[in-house]
């Protein structure tokens, strides 16, 4: 497989990942204000960064980081599963169900590349079905928060936002790693800025739910 790290064009990178800053540091400076999944997901959107960080690092290394991609990919995960497991309108045996499928993978995934010496590769597809995961819980939000709250404001909601900005950047994860094998470099080049201009959208989306929800208990306290 082509080294993903080869088409990242240096300087739009830097500007995605450093797009996190921005929730991270309102999330932060109000967490008192946020529920227990916004919170949840401040610390995710947190551990992204870092790991963002040190991707950028280890690439101008050279070393193979394929296992820390497969294990980050699921830490991803999991963080999710523990977010929609906090909100409402959410089917919490399914995302209970799915919190045990990513621990039972994560634990597989170290014990094959630890004790059997398998060669860290990257793996597209863990990627891909990572986000379906993470899609199948956005849906079903979705589904069930238009069906019962059509008729109020929805820029109220701190949660739609935070579970709409899940669904564009994972339905453009998706779509890209997918189809990640059958472009050219060139081609997979743009492709992999879409993603990098699709992470900043989904920080701006997190920014916005956690104002939301700020004032939101400002209008509670008085």
């Amino acid at each position: 497989m082509r080294n993903l790290e080869m088409i990242q064009e240096f300087g739009f990178f830097e500007i995605s990942a450093l797009s996190a800053m921005f929730p991270i540091a309102y999330g932060f400076f109000r967490i008192r204000h946020l529920t227990i999944a916004l919170k949840i997901l401040l610390w995710f959107v947190t551990t992204s960064f870092l790991f963002d960080v040190f991707n950028l690092i280890v690439s101008f290394q050279a070393v193979n980081n394929g296992t820390i991609i497969n294990v980050y990919a699921l830490v991803q995960s999991l963080f999710i599963a523990f977010f929609f497991l906090k909100i409402p309108n959410s089917r919490k045996g399914f995302v209970r169900w799915h919190i045990l499928v990513l621990i039972l993978a994560l634990i597989a995934n170290i014990i094959i590349t630890v004790s059997f010496g398998v060669k860290p590769l990257f793996n597209v597809y863990s990627v891909c079905i990572s986000s379906i995961g993470v899609l199948l819980h956005c849906g079903i939000f979705l589904i069930e928060y238009l069906r019962y709250n059509i008729e109020n404001s929805i820029s109220d909601d701190p949660y739609f936002y935070s579970v709409s900005s899940l669904f564009i950047y994972h339905s453009c994860v998706f779509m890209i790693f997918f189809s990640f094998e059958l472009f050219n470099q060139d081609v997979s080049k743009e492709l992999w800025n879409v993603k990098l201009a699709a992470y900043m959208l989904f920080n701006l989306f997190i920014l916005i739910s956690f104002i939301t929800q700020v004032k939101s208990n400002k209008i509670i306290e008085t």
